[in-house]
């Protein structure tokens, strides 16, 4: 059981098996964070984030947990891109995720890219806390903000930070921070000309079979010279690793819902539908 917090930005929820079904048996979010849960019940719980407002603005911290018990199952995505507001100080926003998936439940969290806007400062971490026989896929990506405004990688810093523990042990760890103070954000040698890049992880039992075909399929696809999404696979001992960029947030999503019909649960379900 995940311990219990309070005030604002502060959510959680706990999914259960309850009757040969998974359950929302517990939903509670405090502003500006919302949840919604448009099917609290079923073979999988369907969940979305969302927030008062439309984005983050300076000084906002959510702080989500959640739980997804043994032989449970919960898909949790976004409403829409995370937006990120400009700061005219240095006081950013933040977001925090703790997970614990228990034996035989599964989490697919696939949310929408965080968009930061010019002058922004975001801050995310995410830990991921698994039993050995839990299954997680994940996505954490980012967009380079609102390019149709001339804001493109504008941000002043964005941070994320994921962790992934099995059984208590730490078994990957990944970080990604952009800081304009180093340098334009923009150049061709830091970005080129991508506007969204993302990280699916695919962990536990399910993924161990799943992986091997999907990778054998994403081999099989031929290069091109032009190619608006480029990706790189890598097997873990627990799973895999699919980093990605792309020319545009919904090519992103795209490939990584195409990734995902590979998961039975998530084909049949294909709870993305609805916004993708």
């Amino acid at each position: 059981m995940l311990p219990t917090k309070n005030g604002p930005g502060y959510g959680r929820m706990v999914v259960r098996r309850v009757n040969g079904l998974s359950a929302a048996v517990c939903v509670e979010a405090h502003s500006p964070l919302r949840l919604l849960v448009p099917e609290p019940r079923g073979e999988m719980v369907v969940s979305y984030t969302s927030t008062y407002g439309g984005g983050l603005v300076a000084g906002d911290a959510i702080d989500l947990t959640l739980e997804v018990a043994d032989g449970a199952r919960c898909f949790l995505g976004s409403q829409s891109n995370t937006k990120v507001y400009r700061t005219e100080s240095t006081l950013g926003c933040s977001q925090q995720l703790a997970v614990r998936v228990g034996a035989g439940g599964l989490l697919a969290m696939i949310p929408d890219p965080v968009q930061p806007f010019a002058e922004s400062i975001y801050r995310q971490r995410q830990q991921f806390n698994l039993d050995e026989r839990a299954d997680l896929i994940f996505l954490d990506a980012v967009s380079s903000g609102r390019p149709a405004r001339g804001e493109r990688w504008a941000m002043s810093s964005f941070e994320t930070r994921n962790e992934i523990l099995i059984d208590g042990k730490r078994i990957a760890v990944d970080s990604l921070h952009l800081d304009s103070m180093s340098g334009a954000l923009e150049k061709s040698l830091r970005v080129g000309s991508y506007d969204c890049f993302g990280t699916l992880w695919m962990i536990g039992p399910e993924s161990r079979i799943v992986v091997p075909l999907l990778l054998a399929a994403l081999n099989a696809e031929p290069v091109e010279q032009e190619a608006t999404t480029l990706f790189s696979a890598s097997l873990l001992p627990h799973g895999a690793v699919v980093r990605v960029a792309s020319d545009r947030p919904q090519n992103l999503l795209r490939f990584v819902c195409e990734c995902l019909q590979y998961f039975p649960m998530l084909a049949q379900a294909r709870p993305w539908a609805r916004k993708w």
